[in-house]
């Protein structure tokens, strides 16, 4: 097995696992594959939401929105995509 890689052992619901497979199956990869991106999908998000935590921590709705709406002003306008 490749140094960078490495296994585990996972016991999961039977439902699950069905679930997991016909996602794979519909996406042309391996079952190893499609738990591997769902796992790291889902870390990545629980990461991403870890920081704008820490980022919002101890500030106001209003110094928010206010530091919003000065980014939003720095953004051209730009015509909608149809």
């Amino acid at each position: 097995m490749n140094e960078d890689k490495a296994a585990v052992l996972v016991r999961m619901p039977k439902d699950l696992k069905q679930r997991l497979q016909k996602q794979a199956k519909e996406q042309g990869v391996s079952l190893n594959q499609m738990i591997t991106y769902s796992l790291a999908q889902e870390v990545t998000q629980l990461e991403a939401q870890r920081y704008l935590e820490r980022r919002i921590e101890g500030k106001s709705p209003e110094d928010i929105e206010q530091k919003f709406w000065a980014v939003m002003d720095k953004v051209q306008d730009r015509p909608a995509f149809e």
